[in-house]
């Protein structure tokens, strides 16, 4: 059909427009794109990226749900929405996004990751904790973003490859983790760390553990008794 062949070519455009930096000469020719083809997911997924990327959040946000309403199955288009529902602080809305993308593909830990931190934002800690495990699991030798950076998220990275039994993994990733006077550690998150690394203390000597003990008294500063 003619609406989809012209609009497929006018979207080509409009991408090479964003990879150039053109967002707003990108977004007109997604807007002209659609004109052609609407029921096409991939062009409003096209445009929220374009719009994301121009910090319009508001009009992302109603483009990757138009394409998520277009075609359910999509993973990605489920991940992009709880991506950019993130970045407009709406973490409840983004775990529920990240979660169907999840039921909706194979397990992989960059969804995981990015649920995680979206409980963490609820105050689900324990939720945020079972996300990041499931992640390490699933990616024990690769590292995996942590968006944002947090190193909260990654000490408890670390804990769960230590918990798996991939020390010198666990311990190579505590190598990367600096924690200084603002790092990104609450009471509630760190009090989770602390009750698994009691349970693995009483179970035996685990160097990774060690050092993750170490870090969290060094952010207390003092010496809390989780056994």
């Amino acid at each position: 059909p003619e609406g989809p062949h012209v609009a497929e070519m006018i979207a080509r455009r409009g991408h090479a427009r964003m990879v150039a930096g053109d967002l707003e000469g990108a977004e007109a020719d997604y807007e002209l794109a659609l004109e052609h083809s609407p029921e096409a997911s991939a062009l409003w997924r096209g445009r929220g990226i374009v719009r994301e990327r121009a910090g319009n959040l508001k009009g992302a946000i109603q483009d990757f749900e138009k394409a998520c309403e277009l075609d359910p199955s999509s993973p990605q288009d489920w991940f992009n929405l709880g991506l950019v529902l993130m970045r407009g602080q709406e973490p409840a809305r983004a775990i529920r996004a990240f979660t169907t993308a999840l039921d909706r593909s194979q397990p992989h830990p960059l969804p995981l990751m990015r649920r995680a931190v979206a409980r963490l934002e609820t105050g689900d800690e324990s939720g945020w904790l079972a996300d990041v495990f499931a992640a390490a699991r699933l990616a024990p030798r690769e590292p995996v973003e942590v968006w944002p950076a947090s190193p909260r998220t990654d000490l408890a990275y670390a804990a769960a490859l230590a918990a798996e039994g991939m020390g010198p993994l666990a311990t190579r990733r505590l190598e990367t983790i600096r924690l200084g006077p603002d790092a990104d550690l609450d009471t509630r998150a760190t009090a989770l760390l602390w009750t698994w690394v009691g349970h693995v203390g009483r179970t035996g000597t685990n160097p990774a553990v060690t050092r993750i003990r170490d870090l969290l008294q060094a952010e207390a500063g003092a010496a809390p008794t989780p056994w």
